[in-house]
């Protein structure tokens, strides 16, 4: 039996987050695939595998399967799920590839690089602004940090549309 995929949801893993998954949810929100109270956080596969776009979790990197994950051994390139997310909108026909070469150059690169650990690790960088969401106390609930993934989305999501508009604003210049 099939399982039934909740349509315009997004999963990814609980606990501890990352620029990347944010970073990849607010782009799928930014561009309207996803419902924000459709944001599932878990491993149990079952419920992640319910979920029509998955990034950073269940091993698969697969954009016709809307899966995007980077962590798996036979894995080599540079992009972390906020990279992987980006390309999937661009050859979707979603995004503009200026836009999309903008995006990528001034931040995007920089989170993979990050998430991926191909960074020098030098300076304070975007990934390192969201991961002060993360609540202090990691012992804390998974409520808690639910909803300081929701804040980081939120703050990422108002981002990406500040410079999306800068972009297009510079274009008609």
């Amino acid at each position: 039996m099939e399982k039934e995929i909740k349509k315009r949801s997004f999963g990814t893993h609980d606990g501890s987050f990352h620029a990347d998954e944010v970073c990849a949810c607010a782009l799928l929100l930014l561009y309207d695939l996803i419902d924000k109270d459709k944001i599932f956080r878990s491993r149990d596969q079952e419920a992640i595998d319910q979920c029509e776009y998955v990034c950073d979790v269940g091993g698969i990197y697969d954009p016709k399967l809307k899966k995007f994950d980077h962590h798996q051994k036979d894995y080599k390139g540079d992009f972390s799920s906020a990279g992987m997310v980006l390309l999937y909108l661009k050859n979707q026909g979603l995004m503009d590839p200026k836009l999309y070469d903008y995006y990528y150059r001034t931040l995007i690169k920089g989170i993979d690089s990050h998430d991926t650990g191909k960074t020098d690790g030098r300076g304070y960088s975007f990934s390192h602004v969201i991961a002060n969401f993360l609540p202090i106390d990691y012992s804390c609930s998974k409520e808690e940090k639910d909803k300081a993934f929701i804040a980081a989305v939120n703050f990422t999501y108002n981002h990406l549309k500040r410079m999306q508009d800068r972009f297009f604003y510079n274009q008609k210049c």
